[in-house]
């Protein structure tokens, strides 16, 4: 099966108040007036299943456009606000077979402006997880085990500027779930 969604939207706001990194690590917010937010969002999902197999890719796009309009400071109209990157991508892939089951993770932000004038920002970065895992059905419980690597490729990347986010890391999971008769 295949299906998707597209939305279209737009938001018009007035006296946004936008939170921002501060010295010594406060944020602080400002009033920074009006703010148009444009955007779109786009979805599919394809699912096959034959037999004890199946496959599911999931995939998302957004495009997000966050303005100032009513600026006084005329120079600062028009551009991207802080943290709100223009792109963010993600797609799943997840194969089933009986009980056994692996996904792979691509998550794609785009770059982030720091500064109100979009003189600095933080580069745009690629994130990808793998899972691997079981799930077992005995009697009145189910358990479902998997082992996870998060950050595959051990990138480097900040989600906020100078905050330095985790490397590869792995973990192992288990799910109990008791079920009433």
């Amino acid at each position: 099966s295949l299906s998707g969604d597209f939305t279209v939207y737009r938001s018009n706001i007035r006296d946004m108040i936008q939170w921002h990194p501060g010295e010594y690590s406060y944020w602080t917010a400002d009033n920074i007036k009006d703010v148009n937010i444009t955007g779109l969002e786009f979805s599919s999902l394809f699912s096959q299943k034959t037999g004890r197999f199946s496959l599911r890719l999931n995939a998302l796009y957004s495009l997000t456009l966050a303005n100032q309009t009513g600026n006084a400071e005329k120079s600062l109209n028009n551009k991207q606000l802080i943290y709100i990157p223009v792109h963010q991508a993600s797609a799943t892939l997840r194969l089933a077979y009986g009980s056994f089951y692996s996904s792979v993770l691509a998550d794609y932000t785009g770059k982030r402006y720091l500064s109100s004038d979009n003189s600095s920002s933080l580069q745009g970065y690629v994130l990808s997880d793998m899972m691997l895992g079981m799930k077992l059905n005995l009697n009145s419980a189910r358990f479902d085990l998997n082992f996870t690597v998060s950050n595959i490729f051990n990138t480097n990347y900040q989600a906020i500027a100078w905050h330095p986010m985790p490397g590869r890391s792995y973990s192992v999971n288990l799910l109990l779930e008791i079920i009433k008769k």
